[in-house]
């Protein structure tokens, strides 16, 4: 039984790294400071309002909100929506 629970885990563990990895690429790329830091230009049409949902698509976060039980998840992703609406054009 705690073989198959440990398994489950490791399964899911991955799953979250991989998505993450995912994510974090375009994010990277699409970011003026990494751009800057790298000599290179990438822009897209809506690129704030791209990243800004790239950045808050957290499963845990809607999760957090529907179960009314806000946590870490919910801090970050407020935490991003806030400084993208308050960042200058």
């Amino acid at each position: 039984m705690e073989k198959h629970k440990h398994h489950a885990y490791i399964k899911d563990l991955k799953k979250r790294f991989y998505l993450s990895l995912i994510l974090t690429i375009p994010i990277l790329l699409l970011s003026e400071t990494i751009q800057s830091w790298a000599n290179f230009k990438l822009e897209i049409p809506f690129q704030k309002e791209v990243l800004l949902l790239l950045s808050t698509i957290l499963k845990g976060y809607i999760k957090e909100l529907k179960m009314r039980k806000p946590g870490m998840v919910t801090l970050i992703a407020s935490a991003i929506t806030v400084d993208f609406l308050n960042s200058k054009p």
